[in-house]
């Protein structure tokens, strides 16, 4: 609005913070950023009557050397790009879609990006400028990649299009939901689409799953693979305080009888285990897809990356299946500026 940049938008609310961090990202480092002028023909500095933050503007040595790429801050990768050091070791046993801490305080990730969700709307439209355009990009991309039917390729193309006409989450999730190669890809291709879907996560609210249980099946055919798994779980309960974090997106049902349909273990080479998640209370990453799923006769309930977890017990049933209970974890409230300091600058 007025031509103003989300740097002239701070200044004129006077957010020491958040102009310190546009000043020392890579976006403030570029000179333009801080000379650009607004249709009433004022820079950033000149939108403040604050003279701690017309300070900021003054370049020295130390600020120079105290840039931070965005790229490190502003990627919502589950891949380590954010430094955790008090993960816990999983060496030999770990999978790339579960990491475990000593305890929820450790989980940074999830921290900082449930930071976001209950953030001002200052910063929230500050990380959707810096953030969305990228993550836009590279779903539509990923949307071209992986499915080639040209009908649901249409089709997916008419739902994105309505999530960057609307900002509306609910047409990303049609999409997953939808039987096509993406949806497999994007267990492991989620980067982008799980950005998307947290900066609008206040739009999915009213999907939030209240409290209750949920059941997801698991059936492996690799026997070393299951027993992998099984490690990381059990080496999760040898103390209370260990938190398991998801790291891709989980397909739930809140019907027992189909989780057990996809954990099974009849077939002489397979070998199953069978989830059963416990919620105290409401979850804003547990989505209700009811009426947005394909198959609503699933009765998906969708378990966004970095939603938390402690490990209540793990029952063999039998040498090829077992049962492990899980109970959410609320992700520890914390400050944009309290994660800030844990990011590599």
């Amino acid at each position: 609005m007025y031509g103003n940049t989300v740097l002239h938008i701070a200044c004129e609310r006077n957010n020491y913070d958040l102009v310190q961090l546009l000043l020392q990202s890579d976006f403030g480092q570029n000179s333009y950023s801080r000379s650009i002028s607004n249709y009433l023909g004022q820079t950033p500095c000149q939108c403040t009557c604050s003279p701690n933050i017309r300070s900021l503007f003054v370049t020295s040595p130390s600020m120079m050397n105290h840039s931070i790429s965005i790229n490190n801050i502003l990627t919502l990768y589950p891949n380590n790009q954010f430094p955790n050091p008090t993960t816990v070791p999983l060496n030999d046993t770990e999978v790339d879609w579960l990491r475990m801490y000593d305890n929820a305080t450790d989980a940074l990730d999830a921290r900082f990006l449930m930071s976001i969700t209950r953030s001002s709307w200052m910063v929230k439209t500050l990380l959707r400028f810096l953030m969305e355009k990228q993550a836009v990009d590279i779903v539509a991309s990923l949307i071209k990649r992986y499915i080639t039917d040209e009908d649901e390729y249409e089709e997916a193309m008419e739902a994105f299009k309505d999530y960057t006409n609307t900002k509306n989450p609910e047409h990303l999730l049609r999409i997953y939901s939808m039987d096509t190669p993406l949806y497999n890809a994007l267990r492991k291709e989620n980067n982008a689409f799980t950005t998307l879907l947290y900066m609008r996560l206040d739009g999915l609210k009213q999907r939030n799953f209240p409290k209750g249980d949920l059941y997801r099946g698991l059936t492996k055919e690799n026997p070393d693979e299951y027993q992998k798994i099984l490690q990381i779980y059990q080496k999760a309960m040898q103390s209370k305080s260990h938190i398991i974090e998801t790291c891709a997106l989980h397909s739930t049902s809140l019907c027992r009888e189909v989780a057990e349909s996809f954990a099974d273990n009849i077939n002489a080479t397979s070998y199953a285990i069978f989830f059963h998640f416990k919620f105290p209370n409401e979850c804003p990453t547990a989505i209700n897809l009811r009426g947005i799923s394909k198959f609503d006769e699933e009765d998906e309930i969708l378990l966004l990356p970095f939603t938390l977890f402690k490990i209540i017990d793990i029952k063999e049933d039998s040498p090829k299946y077992h049962i492990i209970s899980l109970e959410n974890v609320p992700v520890p409230p914390a400050t944009f500026n309290i994660i800030r300091r844990h990011i590599q600058i």
